[in-house]
């Protein structure tokens, strides 16, 4: 079990380490109950949260320096901060596209 990939958030794949674990270990139907089930498949959800909650902090962090230099905009005038503004925009679209 510990060779599994858990950042791997592809269902089939975690399905099939789940019946490869299985095998491995001489499992039979009867030693697989709803609660091995849920602690294995819990793993998997996990794997696919974890990425998503970071990308979704990210992009919060983002904002929050989009909404601030904003806001410098319209205090100080446009002119003062446009390259600024296009900095953090820039680094934004860099982050997305690697």
């Amino acid at each position: 079990m510990s060779d599994i990939d858990r950042s791997n958030i592809d269902a089939v794949y975690w399905a099939e380490q789940f019946c490869q674990h299985c095998k491995d270990n001489d499992w039979s139907l009867d030693d697989i109950d709803e609660g091995l089930m849920m602690a294995w498949f819990a793993n998997y959800r996990f794997a696919v949260a974890d990425p998503l909650t970071l990308r979704i902090e990210e992009l919060e962090a983002e904002n929050a320096a989009l909404v601030e230099a904003l806001t410098t905009v319209r205090f100080w005038g446009l002119d003062n901060v446009a390259e600024e503004v296009r900095d953090i925009a820039k680094a934004a679209l860099e982050k997305d596209n690697e």
